[in-house]
């Protein structure tokens, strides 16, 4: 039950998000442990989604609460995975059992590929703390999040509903570009951050903190460890 980290191209950051929070479950604990530390950059860096809220404009803020998070996911051979890699089946049948049980919209295509579509809450109650937290992946799946910029303006010349993955405000408004660089900023501005060394453990809150990974050089090796699994019905 020991994974490594995300494996992403180095030369480019991880933006910051709370594991499985588009999700009806999550882990409310994360354990990441230095087994190399890279050469240069490649810190967890972590960001406080108590702060972020409060300091969240006010009329952006309670749109999100109002509407939700809309998630659209596009499995694409080639820039994503395929529906069948990633549903371990090849039966569409077992595929639409699983969405309905999860509250996913299963959506096949012409080409027999396929697109799904679920709704989730913008801010959640910490179970523990009882304070409101940012708890969603609006900005982590947003195109428009992408660093750097010239990446972001390749997937942006495509068509934005072919995207391996996109958010949306909960009725299928787009998310502003102006949002999505506040919430950039935002992050910017909650974020701490430190080196790793080797042997070293980061204990996070999964509601209470995102977490990210900056670009880095050299052999990096980051393990996870996800534990004490919230539901939304809970």
């Amino acid at each position: 039950d020991v994974f490594t980290s995300t494996d992403y191209p180095a030369a480019y950051p991880i933006q910051m998000h709370c594991e499985y929070s588009y999700s009806a479950s999550w882990p409310m604990r994360l354990l990441f442990g230095c087994v190399q530390a890279p050469g240069s950059g490649g810190q967890t860096p972590v960001a406080d989604m108590r702060r972020l809220l409060v300091e969240m404009d006010d009329q952006r803020r309670e749109k999100f609460r109002r509407k939700g998070v809309l998630y659209r996911r596009n499995y694409v051979p080639g820039v994503g995975v395929d529906w069948r890699t990633a549903f371990a089946t090849s039966s569409q049948h077992e595929v639409e059992a699983y969405c309905a049980q999860n509250g996913i919209t299963a959506i096949w295509t012409a080409d027999g590929g396929l697109r799904t579509e679920q709704t989730g809450p913008a801010i959640c109650r910490h179970p523990q703390t009882g304070d409101e937290v940012w708890f969603n992946h609006a900005f982590f799946f947003n195109v428009r999040s992408l660093e750097p910029e010239s990446l972001r303006d390749f997937m942006l010349a495509e068509d934005e509903e072919t995207l391996s993955t996109n958010t949306y405000y909960g009725d299928g408004e787009p998310i502003e570009a102006e949002t999505i660089e506040h919430l950039r900023d935002l992050m910017h501005r909650c974020t701490l951050s430190s080196d790793w060394v080797k042997g070293d453990l980061l204990l996070v809150d999964n509601m209470l903190m995102s977490h990210g990974r900056s670009p880095f050089s050299g052999a990096r090796k980051i393990v996870v460890y996800m534990a004490n699994t919230m539901t939304r019905s809970q």
